[in-house]
């Protein structure tokens, strides 16, 4: 299954800053990514490719037509148009789905097990359980802004 690499990006914020500069800083490059976010370009790479992987930036740092979407109104509805993305990503949409409705349940285990079907080249590397944890990381980031009502507006 050919997919763009799972992101590795551990801060759903950051990524989401990352996507509001490329929005308004059209083409703009990595190293402009690293300065405005405080972060290395290998850092910063990260950031962009987690973007890429949701198809809100494409590969020549412009947003897409579905950042546009979500950007409209100024920005207002983002946040709400971000997550929409994530949790309805088939991966991360798993993910965040088995966390909302069985919080008590191995999570970390659940999203490498099934990290490991769609990227069955890393499923024997660590990397596979660092990336599989960011996604843990924004299902509970989520979930805990959906629950606290932070994201309404």
């Amino acid at each position: 299954m050919s997919r763009i690499t799972l992101p590795q990006a551990n801060s759903i914020e950051k990524v989401m800053d990352v996507v509001s500069f490329v929005y308004h800083n059209p083409k703009s490059s990595i190293e402009d990514i690293a300065e405005y976010i405080g972060f290395t370009v290998r850092q910063a790479l990260y950031y962009r490719d987690a973007a890429r992987y949701f198809g809100l930036i494409d590969g020549q740092m412009s947003p897409t037509s579905k950042c546009a979407d979500i950007m409209s109104n100024g920005g207002i509805h983002f946040t709400e148009g971000f997550y929409e993305c994530v949790i309805k990503d088939e991966l991360f949409g798993a993910v965040f789905t088995k966390y909302a409705l069985f919080p008590e349940c191995d999570i970390d285990k659940y999203a490498l097990d099934v990290a490991s079907i769609y990227y069955p080249d890393l499923a024997t590397s660590s990397t596979l359980a660092r990336r599989s944890h960011a996604m843990v990381l924004w299902a509970k980031k989520i979930l805990h802004n959906i629950v606290s009502k932070q994201i309404i507006k």
